[in-house]
């Protein structure tokens, strides 16, 4: 029986036979182990989505009009997608085929529970797995949390434009399976319904490759064999004949060019320069505790998906410092601290989503890919979902930050250095909340596509919220406010996304 190793070390060396790929060494970048606790609701209808986000956040024509500007862009992805010839194709009976099922039949007469092992693990699905590994680079990075939902976002982005691309060319072509060509082959794991031409898994792997290797470049060879590994995985499955991962993976580059071109442009690495401002001198303004330049005060100049501007859902003031109403949340914060239950503070760790970690934005992707897998939803479906969550959380935390470097809010254990803390303080103003902007976010559109599950989903949002005042690094109206901000822009992303 061949090893792993020697599985992947043949893989790559027919690679480098039929398709010119470089035949490197077998380190594979595997996700991370999925969070305990993580929510699987039950059974809901999916295609009854539920309309209270939108409603609620009273979307109007002028902010649809808005809008087109994505529109035209995505229109603009899909014709460089779907009119861009692709690879050229064998004919049906001709001795090029012929040699693609050869090898399939070769290859799947020394299949071993290794194999087998990676060919389910992909099967389950590729665009749940490049998600899983996005939170995994995150977490190895240290990416911050404004810069980690633009990651997922990115990432999403391209995988939803891929596949309504690939789906499109697959009704075209009407490619068959290589098991429906060749009865000698064994059809191992789920194919795409519309036909195996161009290759799905290979066009989300492609996708999936240029993003995450253009936003964590010291990661490109990791990144570049979990990508190989996915497309041989298909022709081990049967799935694939190798002139279909060509042409799949000619879509998800074309794609992927696409969307990186709009990454450069968003402003994102202007916004990440180091800092050369000061913090204004002002009753009750945050300082840095550790003498360091505060975590991406220019961050709100990003671009965003759904908003207009920035400063659209700027929150309205905070309770003045030296107020009744600002005497009284600092009080709170300490009365919880001083009291703290041991239910609190596992409520705090849960959703503290720290340094080193997935990040709230990864924390919630991976409560949607949850759902996303206990529903069996479709590999289009699934993309739609993340794509718009994704987005969504992006935009919040755009919003969150140009909100905190508006008002510079000190923290409660700033104001009262008695209130103990369950985690590290982070380095940058306290209002708004950004765990509760990239919740309020996340779980509406979650709201939208499970809807028998929303209230749930919104309790769980509460939660993560309230978690932060359980911790002792947010005054509740911070909370309360960020939660706001993530419900406005999930109607936002909804509305304009239907």
């Amino acid at each position: 029986m061949l090893a792993l190793r020697q599985w992947l070390a043949l893989v790559l060396c027919v690679a480098l036979t039929l398709a010119t790929t470089a035949c490197a060494g077998t380190d594979v970048l595997a996700p991370a182990a999925s969070n305990g606790g993580a929510f699987v609701p039950a059974p809901a209808d999916i295609d009854a989505p539920a309309n209270t986000a939108a409603s609620a956040a009273g979307i109007d024509s002028s902010i649809q009009r808005n809008w087109l500007g994505y529109a035209r862009w995505e229109q603009t992805v899909m014709q460089a997608a779907t009119q861009s010839p692709l690879p050229q194709l064998p004919a049906l009976n001709s001795p090029e085929l012929k040699l693609e099922l050869d090898e399939i039949y070769t290859l799947q007469t020394r299949l071993n529970d290794q194999i087998r092992e990676r060919v389910q693990f992909w099967d389950t699905s590729g665009v749940l797995r490049w998600n899983e590994i996005a939170r995994q680079l995150v977490a190895r990075t240290g990416t911050p949390p404004p810069k980690a939902a633009r990651v997922y976002a990115l990432l999403s982005v391209a995988h939803y434009l891929t596949l309504q691309a690939v789906h499109d060319w697959q009704t075209r072509l009407k490619r068959q399976t290589p098991a429906q060509l060749d009865t000698r082959i064994q059809a191992l794991g789920k194919g795409s319904n519309a036909g195996s031409c161009p290759s799905e898994d290979a066009a989300v792997a492609a996708a999936a490759q240029a993003v995450l290797q253009f936003l964590f470049p010291g990661e490109a060879y990791a990144i570049g064999q979990s990508a190989l590994e996915h497309k041989e995985s298909r022709i081990w499955a049967g799935q694939n004949v190798r002139s279909d991962l060509a042409a799949g993976d000619a879509i998800g580059r074309a794609v992927a060019l696409k969307v990186l071109e709009h990454a450069r442009a968003d402003g994102a690495a202007e916004a990440s320069a180091p800092w050369t401002g000061s913090v204004p001198n002002l009753p009750g303004a945050w300082y840095s505790l550790s003498q360091t330049p505060p975590l991406l005060p220019n961050w709100g100049q990003v671009q965003p998906w759904f908003m207009t501007r920035s400063d659209q859902f700027r929150a309205p003031p905070h309770p003045a410092p030296g107020t009744p109403a600002f005497v009284a949340a600092v009080n709170e914060v300490r009365d919880i601290a001083t009291t703290r239950t041991a239910e609190q503070t596992r409520i705090a760790l849960y959703w503290a989503d720290g340094a080193g970690t997935s990040t709230p934005s990864g924390h919630w992707n991976q409560i949607a890919s949850a759902a996303i897998t206990h529903h069996e939803i479709d590999s289009l479906q699934a993309a739609k979902i993340l794509a718009i969550l994704n987005m969504a959380m992006m935009d919040a935390g755009i919003a969150v930050w140009e909100t905190k470097y508006h008002y510079w809010l000190l923290r409660p254990s700033m104001s009262d250095p008695t209130i103990t803390l369950v985690m590290s303080l982070p380095n940058f103003p306290a209002y708004t909340s950004g765990h509760s902007g990239f919740s309020g976010a996340a779980s509406e559109v979650l709201a939208h596509f499970l809807p028998t599950q929303a209230t749930q989903f919104r309790l769980m949002a509460e939660e993560a919220s309230v978690s932060r005042v359980y911790g002792g690094i947010h005054y509740r109206f911070d909370c309360a406010e960020g939660l706001t901000q993530g419900r406005k822009i999930a109607a936002l992303a909804i509305a304009a996304m239907n």
